[in-house]
């Protein structure tokens, strides 16, 4: 009931409600993908009528935005901070995951199905012993600047994914300034020292992927001198 941002009422809805959504106000020509339909109908909610008034503009919005909220259902936002902690707990309980997962706002459903596995007997893995000569993080804050650096490196392929080089162009951009930052300020030694394998799980790793992919987002807005 208090969901009143459009754009975030139509993020809620995955694409085949999103096309029927579109069809109601015929936008058929908008697109096939989420984003192109999303645009598409918030485009349309900020047309003005031919007599430019303000009211109207506001009507359009406001149908769009009530449809939109009854294709929705029924929702519930959680708190970020809550939320972090946990999806940080579910990174440090299987770093090999990816992080797609929470992106798409599954919220690690597939790591909680698999612990609720185990737990309940249905699913069993062979025994082993494990063997930890390294720590992988140094401490808490360790563990936070590298979430920080995934999600970085996550957002930068979604941009990519979905064309939008102008946005992977500023994501590339903050994370560089980040990754610069970050050797100038903190001791980073520890993470070249790890065995290889487990240097992956570390912020160097994610902010050099991040850097790799900015080759081909300057090649695409052909900006070869940077």
């Amino acid at each position: 009931n208090d969901l009143e941002d459009l754009e975030e009422a139509l993020d809620l809805l995955p694409a085949p409600e999103l096309k029927v959504l579109a069809k109601t106000f015929h936008l058929g020509s908008s697109g096939t993908q989420k984003q192109q339909l999303v645009d598409g109908l918030l485009r349309l909610s900020k047309q003005k009528s031919l007599f430019s008034l303000a009211s109207a503009q506001n009507n359009i919005r406001a149908v769009i935005l009530k449809r939109a909220k009854q294709l929705a259902g029924s929702c519930v936002r959680l708190c970020r901070a809550p939320r972090a902690v946990f999806s940080r707990i579910l990174l440090l309980f299987s770093l090999t995951d990816s992080m797609d997962e929470e992106e798409m706002a599954a919220g690690g459903q597939s790591q909680l199905f698999t612990i609720l596995l185990v737990n309940s007997g249905r699913l069993t893995f062979p025994d082993y012993t494990v063997k930890r000569t390294a720590k992988v993080f140094q401490d808490r804050e360790d563990l936070i600047r590298y979430e920080a650096s995934m999600r970085s490196l996550q957002e930068v392929i979604s941009a990519m994914q979905l064309g939008q080089w102008e946005e992977a162009l500023e994501l590339y951009t903050t994370a560089k300034s980040a990754w610069l930052e970050l050797r100038k300020n903190h001791d980073l030694s520890h993470q070249e020292e790890l065995p290889v394998f487990l240097r992956s799980f570390t912020t160097g790793w994610a902010y050099t992927r991040i850097l790799s992919r900015g080759v081909e987002i300057l090649q695409r807005l052909r900006q070869y001198e940077v």
